[in-house]
């Protein structure tokens, strides 16, 4: 589960297993992608993913089971992480 402690690669971690135990798949990209690569060189405060999500809404499922809350068109966590559903 994450929690306030979480620090990002926790979370990454954590988002990127449960949606690929879910069958859906998850890109790391933007700044956090770049951090990942270069951490002296970028530091980055949030995570994005490219994620797609069909089927049977396993996803959404998968991120809610994490702590996430489904907002109108985001998954929230905590009102700090938000993950957007394009």
């Amino acid at each position: 589960m994450i929690s306030e402690n979480s620090t990002l690669v926790d979370i990454a971690f954590a988002v990127s297993t449960a949606l690929a135990e879910a069958g859906v798949t998850a890109v790391l990209t933007g700044g956090s992608a770049a951090t990942f690569y270069a951490p002296h060189a970028y530091q980055s405060g949030d995570l994005d993913f490219v994620i797609t999500m069909r089927g049977d809404g396993n996803g959404a499922q998968a991120l809610e089971a994490l702590g996430f809350e489904e907002t109108r068109a985001s998954l929230e966590l905590g009102g700090v992480l938000n993950l957007a559903i394009l």
